[in-house]
């Protein structure tokens, strides 16, 4: 056998002579040399497990064979490099590898050449040196004979990059088995349970018969020295505003205090942004700040995974998509957590309702609300009736129709809660805000092409949004954005947009969970404006006289139902349907 170390020997041990099968018309075989930390081979059960092993890495190779090598944790990977290197090129002449005892170098069916190379244990491997002065281990100089990458300077005792050579290509292939436990009872264990799933493998067992390649890179020293510190401190705020940034709870106040935090960690006095900047600025539009002064833990590696893919495609062994990498499994950790923790709150949102709805019962739950009514209007000549017309309204709250809404949440665009001042704007980040499609992009409207701007008026959607539309924005000096035209009392679409949250001040807040969907806050519209059109040129309704324009009847009709709602005018009557709801 031959002992690599201090002890010296002839052969390798001898694995029985279990060729794959192959067409091959000679007796050429490839070599698989399988290099065995020392101190393995001395326990008999973990030398039967190896053994066992490369006889099915011969069996799986088509015309191979294996033979296994003891090497002493001490030996120079040079002295390896060279024996293999001599393997690959003069491979062995011998009867225990050809099994012809009339061998002779000079016939092309006896020759055998080293194919594979594999390490089990603590093993050395070579240490290669670039020429930029960075340095890693690698299994080049055990595995690339031919214009070899790194090549060994006697001088230095190093294995130096060779400069010309731009693409190595290694001639024989590789593995590494390495427990990664330090522990010496859990590295015999992990070892174990290692080549006992291999030879199950290797039988066809099922589980174990067809599995995906890949490669796991790991290189905490480079991973180390290659970390800006502050790109390090953004991966760090990162985790720290994970929850807000997940559900998107931007404003101005947590970017205020935020900015703070980024101030601090890059060491300076001066502010990031103006005050008057942030003030001016929409909530949903401070996100671009937390996207540029936060990393995940791959993008602050970004130096360091620079040269990964370029290491994986030189082993010849993987391409990019098949490495796994310490950073990159870091950070579809944090992916993975950001996900629980919007799917733990959507699981909490939904068994809250599901309480509401199952144990309160719905007495005590449930309100009652006029969704329709029917407005009378009799058309009179010389005080003798002779037409009546009914016209239906619909009650909306801030453009959403009453017979629609589910819960609470559906009512209204002032949504959010006050901020509790004595604690960070990170522990309680919560704000009131006019959530408007007024002030959202997105709610801009175009006019069909040749046509002016004023035809808008004349759209649909327009007149639906009551011109909340962000096409009426305008900006005045002393007012800062205002509208040209948005009344919400007049919408019959939702005007609810995230986009274009505002926040209120205290005094402008005018209405809680509690009463969002009260029946005070419904506007009464008509779904059809032409029924006026054809019944009620003039007409009678409390106030209204004969001989007054259409205007006046719907303006006085508006009026006096939302002037008197909690007692109708005798000439308003609810005409079904009704609603009963539950605000969860």
């Amino acid at each position: 056998m031959v002992v690599l170390g201090n002890q010296t020997g002839q052969f390798p041990f001898d694995v029985p002579d279990v060729y794959a099968d192959d067409d091959s018309p000679n007796d050429q075989l490839g070599i698989i040399a399988i290099l065995v930390e020392e101190e393995l081979m001395s326990d008999f059960a973990m030398r039967a497990r190896i053994m066992t092993y490369a006889e099915n890495a011969q069996s799986r190779v088509p015309h191979s064979k294996a033979f296994v090598m003891e090497v002493a944790e001490d030996e120079s990977t040079y002295r390896i490099s060279n024996i293999l290197e001599q393997l690959y090129f003069e491979g062995i002449d011998t009867e225990l590898i050809d099994g012809n005892p009339l061998n002779d170098d000079a016939v092309t069916t006896d020759d055998n050449q080293l194919i594979g190379v594999i390490a089990i244990g603590e093993v050395p491997l070579p240490v290669v040196h670039e020429g930029d002065g960075n340095f890693l281990p690698s299994l080049y100089p055990y595995t690339d004979f031919y214009r070899k990458a790194y090549i060994y300077d006697h001088e230095t005792q190093q294995f130096e990059k060779n400069s010309g050579v731009n693409e190595p290509n290694p001639e024989v292939w590789h593995g590494v088995i390495r427990a990664p436990s330090q522990d010496p009872v859990e590295a015999e264990e992990e070892l174990t349970a290692f080549f006992e799933k291999n030879n199950d493998y290797s039988n066809g067992q099922n589980g174990y018969d067809t599995f995906e390649q890949r490669l796991l890179y790991a290189n905490f020293s480079d991973m180390e020295a290659q970390m800006n510190a502050m790109d390090y401190d953004s991966y760090q705020r990162y985790l720290d505003y994970m929850e807000e940034m997940t559900f998107r709870r931007y404003n101005k106040h947590l970017l205020v205090e935020f900015l703070d935090r980024v101030k601090q960690d890059m060491g300076s006095d001066d502010p990031l942004v103006d005050e008057s900047t942030i003030e001016n600025m929409f909530d949903i539009h401070t996100e671009i700040y937390f996207d540029q002064y936060t990393l995940d833990f791959a993008d602050a590696l970004k130096i360091y995974r620079g040269g990964l893919n370029e290491v994986a495609e030189q082993t010849g062994r993987w391409d990019a998509g098949q490495v796994d990498s310490l950073e990159s499994l870091i950070t579809l950790r944090d992916e993975y957590a950001r996900h629980e923790i919007h799917r733990s709150q959507l699981e909490l949102e939904q068994a809250v309702d599901e309480f509401v709805t199952t144990a309160i019962p719905p007495p005590e739950r449930a309100v009652e609300v006029v969704t329709k009514g029917a407005l009378k209007v009799s058309v009179d000549i010389t005080e003798i009736p002779i037409n009546t017309e009914f016209f239906d309204f619909y009650s909306y709250i801030d453009g959403v129709e009453i017979n629609t809404v589910q819960s609470t949440s559906q009512c209204g665009i002032q949504v959010g809660t006050e901020h509790n001042d004595n604690v960070s704007t990170l522990e309680d980040n919560s704000v009131v805000v006019n959530a408007n499609q007024f002030n959202a992009f997105r709610s801009l409207l175009t006019p069909e092409e040749g046509e002016d701007n004023w035809k808008l008026e004349e759209q649909s959607e327009y007149i639906g949004a009551a011109g909340c539309v962000y096409n009426n924005r305008f900006e005045d000096e002393d007012q800062g954005t205002s509208p040209d035209k948005c009344n919400v009392n007049e919408a019959t679409q939702s005007l609810f947009d995230i986009n274009g949250s505002l926040e209120l001040e205290p005094d402008e807040v005018v209405y809680s969970d509690a009463n969002r969907c009260s029946f005070e806050r419904m506007d009464f519209l008509l779904q059809d404006e032409t029924q006026f059109d054809n019944g009620a040129a003039v007409g009678q309704l409390g106030q209204i006289q004969i001989g007054q324009d259409l205007d006046t009847v719907i303006e006085t009709a508006y009026l006096e139902l939302n002037g008197n709602l909690q007692a109708p005018s005798p000439n308003f009557s609810p005409s079904g349907p009704t609603e009963s709801w539950a605000p969860l």
